[in-house]
């Protein structure tokens, strides 16, 4: 993300859904972002909200722990999450912002062993399983999950998202 292999303003707009908090570099990233977009262009990005809005935050947390990794080993799922994070990021790479908005998106799965492969698919889960075997991670969420099972066996998971989109002069 923070090296894109395209010339200066070859796109009208660039998004980025859950990815820069991800970077590397993330002024880097959101900065290669900016360069690729055109002027009068736009730089969309949506990511969590602060984790304690997020129901999600405890099923990441369940996965986290199970891998030893002090510096988090680049799975950062909230850097950019700080009530103004994502568009202090989109103005500091020369970008105004146009909208700021919050989404709620809740995951809906039929059953638990939906959300758990939905969630062993995730960059956390995957993660997880490489650390310590898909079993361990299976009962690590299974616990998890039990707050958000319904009496029909449905998983609701209530989850806030911030999106922002930045326009480049």
């Amino acid at each position: 993300m923070d090296e894109l292999p395209w010339g200066d303003g070859a796109f009208d707009v660039v998004t980025c859904v859950n990815g820069f908090q991800f970077a590397v570099d993330v002024g880097a990233a959101v900065a290669e972002a900016a360069r690729v977009v055109v002027a009068g262009g736009r730089v969309g990005a949506a990511l969590f909200a602060e984790p304690e809005r997020n129901e999600g935050t405890a099923l990441h947390l369940a996965m986290k722990s199970l891998v030893d990794e002090p510096d988090g080993g680049g799975y950062t799922p909230y850097a950019l999450s700080t009530v103004d994070g994502l568009e202090r990021a989109l103005a500091d790479a020369g970008l105004s912002i146009a909208v700021s908005e919050e989404l709620r998106l809740n995951w809906e799965y039929a059953d638990d062993e939906t959300a758990i492969r939905a969630l062993l698919a995730s960059a956390g889960g995957a993660r997880s399983v490489a650390a310590v075997g898909e079993a361990r991670v299976r009962e690590a969420l299974v616990a998890a999950l039990a707050p958000f099972v319904d009496a029909a066996c449905a998983v609701v998971v209530r989850n806030l998202f911030r999106y922002v989109v930045g326009v480049k002069p």
